[in-house]
């Protein structure tokens, strides 16, 4: 059995997903999957709607996890400790769906994963990764993705963010933002690490080690345009982040990314000096939440991993890759303050 495989595994079969579409996060990709392997066994037991509840809450269901599922990570920003071998999105489906059908949940997952299609591995394209789906008791099924299906969505993630534009525009003026983030702790910590990220772009571009395209700090937009693609993996194709904190800030990208991603989530306004209640009390702290995870993975990351000095000297790729993580959690953060909380960023200088 592979030495992934714990004694606990009842089932595993290793999955090729196309992530070649619109999706930012990989959560949305898993639950096409899931959907389709469901609607599938609905067909062949002729299920009637009796599941359509829970299939519903799937987005619920499917979280992120640590390899050894220690600390569950989740879109409401608790806290992860970093994995240092490959990411895990754990499902929880089968469990509901037990107590519909009246079978145990094992035999549920089991099912599920049966259905997913067979992948021919040798065929792997640019726009594919290997996904390996595990079936553990009682009745996760879990999806583990490692480094070099890490590299491979990166490289189709930056040119879909080039073509993300904003709907809502801020309708508060800049002192009325200004203040707005000076009286609220929480929205003055986002937008430093926001108006950071900015800062140590331009000094990498200074240093030239990148060129950016857009000069405009509050546009939602990629930034840089030199290298194009990054390039995530070194000369003999191994993923160049493996860096512990390297890796918690991929973990808390992926979290908004992933939010981001789920139909149900809902904008808010800030009105006044308070954020709106009237309808987005729980969205607006799950915002504020993971724009915080995402701030204080920065801040360690920016501690931990150079990208200037003997790091740009002797190993440029890797200072280039960590640049994208920077340019990548700036966007987020842009992302979070325009168009979640209705705020334009305020450079370092003026806060």
């Amino acid at each position: 059995m592979d030495s992934n495989i714990s004694k606990n595994t009842f089932l595993y079969k290793f999955l090729k997903v196309d992530i070649a579409n619109n999706n930012l996060g990989l959560k949305q990709i898993l639950q096409e999957q899931l959907l389709q392997a469901i609607c599938s066994y609905r067909q062949q037991n002729k299920i009637g709607n009796s599941w359509d509840s829970i299939i519903v809450s799937m987005p619920e269901k499917l979280i992120l996890c640590n390899k050894n599922n220690q600390k569950i990570l989740t879109s409401q920003g608790k806290k992860l400790s970093s994995n240092p071998d490959y990411l895990v999105y754990r499902c929880a489906i089968a469990f509901p769906l037990a107590n519909f059908s009246n079978i145990k949940p094992l035999d549920i997952a089991q099912e599920l994963v049966d259905f997913f299609p067979q992948s021919n591995l040798e065929s792997l394209t640019e726009s594919y990764i290997k996904i390996l789906v595990k079936v553990v008791s009682p009745g996760w099924i879990d999806f583990e993705i490692n480094h070099s299906s890490w590299g491979i969505w990166l490289k189709q993630l930056t040119p879909k963010l080039g073509f993300k534009h904003i709907n809502t525009i801020p309708t508060h003026s800049r002192d009325e933002n200004l203040h707005l983030i000076r009286e609220n702790w929480s929205l003055f910590g986002i937008n430093y690490y926001h108006a950071r990220c900015y800062s140590l772009l331009k000094l990498a571009e200074r240093e030239e080690l990148i060129q950016l395209d857009n000069q405009n700090f509050q546009s939602l937009a990629w930034q840089i345009s030199n290298p194009h693609p990054i390039i995530w993996f070194d000369s003999t194709q191994v993923f160049l982040l493996t860096h512990p904190q390297e890796l918690n800030l991929l973990h808390s990208i992926l979290l908004i990314l992933d939010r981001l991603g789920d139909r149900k989530m809902l904008t808010f306004q800030c009105l006044g000096e308070k954020l709106s209640l009237s309808s987005s009390n729980r969205e607006a702290k799950i915002w504020i939440d993971l724009g915080l995870n995402l701030s204080k993975a920065l801040e360690q990351f920016i501690i931990s991993c150079r990208f200037c000095g003997e790091v740009k000297q002797q190993n440029t790729p890797l200072a280039i890759a960590r640049l994208g993580l920077i340019a990548l959690g700036q966007w987020c953060l842009s992302e979070l303050l325009r168009d979640k909380l209705q705020i334009n960023p305020i450079p370092l200088k003026e806060l």
